[in-house]
Protein backbone atom coordinates (compact mmCIF):
# COMPACT_ATOMS: atom_id res chain seq x y z
CA UNK A 1 0.00 0.00 0.00
CA UNK A 2 1.40 3.29 -0.94
CA UNK A 3 2.26 5.55 2.11
CA UNK A 4 0.52 9.01 2.66
CA UNK A 5 3.32 10.67 2.31
CA UNK A 6 3.81 9.88 -1.44
CA UNK A 7 0.49 9.62 -2.28
CA UNK A 8 0.07 13.46 -1.37
CA UNK A 9 2.35 14.64 -4.51
CA UNK A 10 0.64 12.20 -6.75
CA UNK A 11 -2.80 13.80 -5.79
CA UNK A 12 -1.79 17.23 -5.91
CA UNK A 13 0.35 16.58 -9.33
CA UNK A 14 -2.58 15.40 -11.21
CA UNK A 15 -5.44 17.42 -9.09
CA UNK A 16 -6.69 18.49 -12.34
CA UNK A 17 -7.29 15.43 -14.02
CA UNK A 18 -8.92 14.17 -10.93
CA UNK A 19 -11.28 17.15 -10.62
CA UNK A 20 -12.10 16.20 -14.28
CA UNK A 21 -13.21 12.32 -13.61
CA UNK A 22 -14.77 13.44 -10.63
CA UNK A 23 -17.67 15.17 -12.16
CA UNK A 24 -17.65 12.20 -14.64
CA UNK A 25 -15.92 9.39 -16.35
CA UNK A 26 -14.47 10.84 -19.19
CA UNK A 27 -12.36 8.96 -22.13
CA UNK A 28 -9.19 10.22 -22.65
CA UNK A 29 -9.44 12.10 -25.89
CA UNK A 30 -12.47 14.21 -24.12
CA UNK A 31 -9.34 14.62 -20.86
CA UNK A 32 -6.90 15.77 -24.24
CA UNK A 33 -9.30 18.38 -25.10
CA UNK A 34 -10.39 19.98 -21.92
CA UNK A 35 -7.59 19.60 -20.17
CA UNK A 36 -5.53 21.39 -23.15
CA UNK A 37 -2.71 18.41 -22.71
CA UNK A 38 -0.79 16.00 -24.65
CA UNK A 39 -2.23 12.58 -25.33
CA UNK A 40 1.39 11.27 -23.48
CA UNK A 41 0.92 13.46 -20.75
CA UNK A 42 -2.75 11.87 -19.97
CA UNK A 43 -1.61 8.18 -20.76
CA UNK A 44 1.02 8.68 -17.80
CA UNK A 45 -1.26 10.12 -15.33
CA UNK A 46 -3.79 7.68 -16.12
CA UNK A 47 -1.36 4.95 -15.53
CA UNK A 48 -0.01 6.55 -12.33
CA UNK A 49 -3.25 7.20 -11.00
CA UNK A 50 -4.57 3.38 -11.71
CA UNK A 51 -1.40 1.81 -10.26
CA UNK A 52 -2.30 3.60 -6.91
CA UNK A 53 -5.78 2.29 -6.78
CA UNK A 54 -7.65 5.83 -7.59
CA UNK A 55 -8.48 5.26 -11.22
CA UNK A 56 -10.22 3.10 -12.93
CA UNK A 57 -11.51 1.59 -17.07
CA UNK A 58 -15.17 1.47 -17.44
CA UNK A 59 -17.19 1.19 -20.35
CA UNK A 60 -17.11 5.27 -21.12
CA UNK A 61 -13.64 5.72 -20.15
CA UNK A 62 -11.73 6.34 -17.06
CA UNK A 63 -13.85 6.65 -13.62
CA UNK A 64 -12.46 7.46 -10.07
CA UNK A 65 -12.50 4.03 -7.85
CA UNK A 66 -14.47 4.78 -4.38
CA UNK A 67 -10.95 5.07 -3.07
CA UNK A 68 -9.91 7.79 -5.54
CA UNK A 69 -13.26 9.72 -4.98
CA UNK A 70 -12.89 9.84 -1.66
CA UNK A 71 -9.37 10.40 -1.08
CA UNK A 72 -9.55 13.68 -3.93
CA UNK A 73 -12.88 15.07 -2.00
CA UNK A 74 -10.12 15.11 1.45
CA UNK A 75 -7.31 16.20 -0.78
CA UNK A 76 -9.91 19.29 -2.15
CA UNK A 77 -10.93 20.12 1.47
CA UNK A 78 -7.31 20.14 2.59
CA UNK A 79 -6.64 23.03 0.37
CA UNK A 80 -9.53 24.94 0.71
CA UNK A 81 -8.78 24.55 4.23
CA UNK A 82 -5.14 25.75 4.22
CA UNK A 83 -5.78 28.30 1.65
CA UNK A 84 -8.20 30.07 4.13
CA UNK A 85 -5.60 29.90 6.26
CA UNK A 86 -2.84 31.67 4.19
CA UNK A 87 -5.26 34.20 2.98
CA UNK A 88 -6.12 35.16 7.00
CA UNK A 89 -2.80 34.58 7.68
CA UNK A 90 -1.76 38.41 8.34
CA UNK A 91 -4.68 37.85 10.86
CA UNK A 92 -3.48 34.56 12.20
CA UNK A 93 -0.07 35.87 13.20
CA UNK A 94 -1.30 38.38 15.90
CA UNK A 95 -3.54 35.45 17.70
CA UNK A 96 -1.63 33.13 20.23
CA UNK A 97 -0.96 29.88 18.77
CA UNK A 98 -3.32 27.81 21.34
CA UNK A 99 -6.49 29.93 19.68
CA UNK A 100 -8.83 27.51 18.99
CA UNK A 101 -9.47 28.31 15.22
CA UNK A 102 -11.45 25.90 13.39
CA UNK A 103 -9.88 25.88 9.55
CA UNK A 104 -13.36 25.14 8.03
CA UNK A 105 -14.65 28.94 9.17
CA UNK A 106 -11.94 30.47 6.94
CA UNK A 107 -13.07 28.39 3.71
CA UNK A 108 -14.34 30.93 0.85
CA UNK A 109 -14.08 33.62 3.30
CA UNK A 110 -13.40 37.34 2.32
CA UNK A 111 -10.31 38.67 4.51
CA UNK A 112 -10.26 42.83 4.60
CA UNK A 113 -6.77 43.62 5.74
CA UNK A 114 -5.58 46.92 6.83
CA UNK A 115 -3.82 49.24 4.62
CA UNK A 116 -0.96 51.70 5.39
CA UNK A 117 -3.34 54.36 3.55
CA UNK A 118 -6.50 52.61 4.50
CA UNK A 119 -6.19 51.62 8.87
CA UNK A 120 -9.53 51.09 9.43
CA UNK A 121 -11.04 48.59 6.40
CA UNK A 122 -11.37 45.90 8.46
CA UNK A 123 -13.36 47.60 11.19
CA UNK A 124 -15.42 49.56 8.53
CA UNK A 125 -16.34 45.90 7.18
CA UNK A 126 -17.19 44.46 10.67
CA UNK A 127 -19.98 47.89 10.82
CA UNK A 128 -20.74 47.65 7.10
CA UNK A 129 -22.35 44.34 8.47
CA UNK A 130 -24.13 45.53 11.61
CA UNK A 131 -25.71 48.20 9.26
CA UNK A 132 -27.56 45.35 7.37
CA UNK A 133 -28.48 43.13 10.09
CA UNK A 134 -31.72 42.70 12.06
CA UNK A 135 -30.28 40.82 15.04
CA UNK A 136 -26.51 40.94 15.83
CA UNK A 137 -24.39 39.15 18.81
CA UNK A 138 -21.20 40.76 19.44
CA UNK A 139 -17.77 39.93 21.75
CA UNK A 140 -15.91 43.08 21.81
CA UNK A 141 -12.11 43.16 22.96
CA UNK A 142 -11.75 46.78 21.90
CA UNK A 143 -14.09 50.07 21.05
CA UNK A 144 -13.90 53.55 19.85
CA UNK A 145 -16.38 56.12 19.46
CA UNK A 146 -17.35 54.89 15.60
CA UNK A 147 -18.01 51.24 16.98
CA UNK A 148 -20.17 52.78 19.90
CA UNK A 149 -21.95 55.31 17.94
CA UNK A 150 -22.61 52.29 15.38
CA UNK A 151 -24.45 50.07 18.16
CA UNK A 152 -26.53 53.28 19.42
CA UNK A 153 -27.66 53.90 16.01
CA UNK A 154 -28.48 50.63 15.01
CA UNK A 155 -30.42 49.79 18.32
CA UNK A 156 -32.41 53.08 18.83
CA UNK A 157 -32.51 54.46 14.50
CA UNK A 158 -33.40 50.96 13.14
CA UNK A 159 -34.63 48.70 16.21
CA UNK A 160 -31.54 46.15 15.83
CA UNK A 161 -32.15 43.37 18.55
CA UNK A 162 -28.11 43.52 19.42
CA UNK A 163 -26.42 41.50 22.11
CA UNK A 164 -22.50 42.95 23.30
CA UNK A 165 -20.15 41.15 25.62
CA UNK A 166 -17.32 42.97 26.22
CA UNK A 167 -13.95 42.66 28.43
CA UNK A 168 -13.92 44.47 31.71
CA UNK A 169 -11.30 46.94 30.01
CA UNK A 170 -13.87 47.91 27.77
CA UNK A 171 -16.77 47.93 29.97
CA UNK A 172 -14.88 50.56 32.10
CA UNK A 173 -14.07 52.27 28.82
CA UNK A 174 -17.44 52.05 27.65
CA UNK A 175 -19.16 53.93 31.19
CA UNK A 176 -16.58 56.50 31.32
CA UNK A 177 -17.43 57.31 27.97
CA UNK A 178 -20.29 56.69 26.43
CA UNK A 179 -22.34 55.96 28.87
CA UNK A 180 -25.01 58.22 27.30
CA UNK A 181 -25.23 56.38 24.19
CA UNK A 182 -25.36 52.98 26.19
CA UNK A 183 -28.72 54.36 28.65
CA UNK A 184 -30.20 55.64 25.10
CA UNK A 185 -29.43 51.70 23.93
CA UNK A 186 -30.82 50.17 27.06
CA UNK A 187 -33.40 51.99 27.21
CA UNK A 188 -35.45 50.65 23.81
CA UNK A 189 -34.90 47.22 25.85
CA UNK A 190 -33.69 45.52 22.53
CA UNK A 191 -30.15 45.94 23.90
CA UNK A 192 -27.92 43.64 26.26
CA UNK A 193 -25.06 44.25 27.96
CA UNK A 194 -22.99 41.77 29.29
CA UNK A 195 -18.76 41.76 31.09
CA UNK A 196 -17.17 38.72 29.78
CA UNK A 197 -15.67 36.38 31.68
CA UNK A 198 -12.79 35.57 29.85
CA UNK A 199 -11.19 37.51 27.23
CA UNK A 200 -11.84 36.01 23.29
CA UNK A 201 -8.77 36.27 21.47
CA UNK A 202 -10.47 38.55 18.97
CA UNK A 203 -14.00 40.11 18.67
CA UNK A 204 -16.74 38.72 17.20
CA UNK A 205 -19.81 39.22 15.55
CA UNK A 206 -22.38 37.27 14.55
CA UNK A 207 -25.38 38.81 11.97
CA UNK A 208 -28.66 37.95 11.16
CA UNK A 209 -29.28 39.69 7.63
CA UNK A 210 -32.33 39.25 5.65
CA UNK A 211 -30.01 37.30 3.14
CA UNK A 212 -28.74 35.01 5.97
CA UNK A 213 -26.31 34.94 9.01
CA UNK A 214 -22.49 35.81 8.72
CA UNK A 215 -20.07 35.00 11.01
CA UNK A 216 -17.34 38.01 11.68
CA UNK A 217 -14.25 37.93 12.98
CA UNK A 218 -12.04 41.52 13.81
CA UNK A 219 -8.22 40.65 14.68
CA UNK A 220 -6.29 43.73 16.54
CA UNK A 221 -2.85 44.16 16.60
CA UNK A 222 -1.56 46.32 19.50
CA UNK A 223 -5.45 47.48 19.80
CA UNK A 224 -5.10 48.73 16.35
CA UNK A 225 -7.61 46.69 13.86
CA UNK A 226 -5.39 44.77 11.45
CA UNK A 227 -7.30 42.20 9.84
CA UNK A 228 -11.01 41.18 9.29
CA UNK A 229 -12.60 37.79 7.83
CA UNK A 230 -16.11 37.77 7.28
CA UNK A 231 -18.02 34.09 6.08
CA UNK A 232 -21.54 32.78 5.73
CA UNK A 233 -20.64 29.68 5.04
CA UNK A 234 -22.49 27.22 7.26
CA UNK A 235 -19.22 25.62 9.01
CA UNK A 236 -18.18 29.31 9.52
CA UNK A 237 -21.80 30.28 11.18
CA UNK A 238 -21.53 26.84 13.29
CA UNK A 239 -18.32 27.78 14.60
CA UNK A 240 -19.28 31.56 15.42
CA UNK A 241 -22.03 30.38 17.25
CA UNK A 242 -20.49 28.01 19.22
CA UNK A 243 -17.79 30.73 20.37
CA UNK A 244 -20.48 33.31 21.17
CA UNK A 245 -22.22 30.64 23.20
CA UNK A 246 -18.92 29.90 25.22
CA UNK A 247 -18.30 33.31 26.12
CA UNK A 248 -22.07 34.93 26.85
CA UNK A 249 -23.78 32.30 28.67
CA UNK A 250 -20.68 32.87 31.18
CA UNK A 251 -20.97 36.41 30.90
CA UNK A 252 -22.47 38.71 33.97
CA UNK A 253 -25.45 41.00 33.05
CA UNK A 254 -24.52 44.78 33.26
CA UNK A 255 -27.34 46.80 33.37
CA UNK A 256 -27.91 49.50 34.12
CA UNK A 257 -25.00 51.67 33.26
CA UNK A 258 -25.30 53.70 36.09
CA UNK A 259 -24.57 50.63 38.44
CA UNK A 260 -21.14 50.52 36.65
CA UNK A 261 -20.21 54.24 37.18
CA UNK A 262 -21.00 54.25 40.85
CA UNK A 263 -18.16 51.02 41.47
Amino acid sequence: MTDVADLVPVVARRERLLAALHESPQAKCDLVRSLEVSRSTVDRAVRRLESEGLVERRESGYGLTLLGRLVFEEYRTFTERVTGLLDASPGLEALPADTPLDPAALVDANVTVAERTMPYRPGDRHLELMEEATHVRLLSTAVGPRYVNAVRDAVVERGTRVLLGVTTAVAERLVTRHAAALDDALATGEFELRELADVPPFSLGMFDRPSGTSFGALVYDEDAPRVYVDNDTTAAIEYGERCFERYWTAAEPITPVAELSSD
